[in-house]
């Protein structure tokens, strides 16, 4: 082989070379983009599931707390009428 057809092969095997690696990161490329997506997606739907779970969590606990004001405020006007009851006792000779 003489030097132009060597310089030829060469430059035939660069070009070849070259277009193998592009195609090696444009997949490259694409295989990141679809390793990415669904994770940024999956953290994504965690994030707004979690913040969902938050409010509820919260709700519950008003409602908890609600409920437990109002248990306290019955047991005290029960203690209240049971004290009334037993004033009404005493006043009246009734005693136990």
């Amino acid at each position: 082989m003489n030097d132009s057809s060597t310089g030829q092969l060469k430059e035939h095997i660069d070009k070849v070379v070259y277009y193998i690696l592009v195609v090696f990161l444009v997949a490259l490329l694409t295989l990141l983009f679809a390793i990415v997506a669904p994770i940024i997606d999956a953290w994504r739907f965690r994030a707004s599931t979690y913040q969902d779970l938050i409010n509820k969590v919260n709700d519950s606990n008003t409602k908890v707390d609600e409920l437990k004001k109002e248990i306290h405020e019955q047991r005290d006007e029960q203690a209240q009428i049971l004290k009334d009851i037993k004033r009404s006792q005493q006043t009246n000779g009734i005693n136990k």
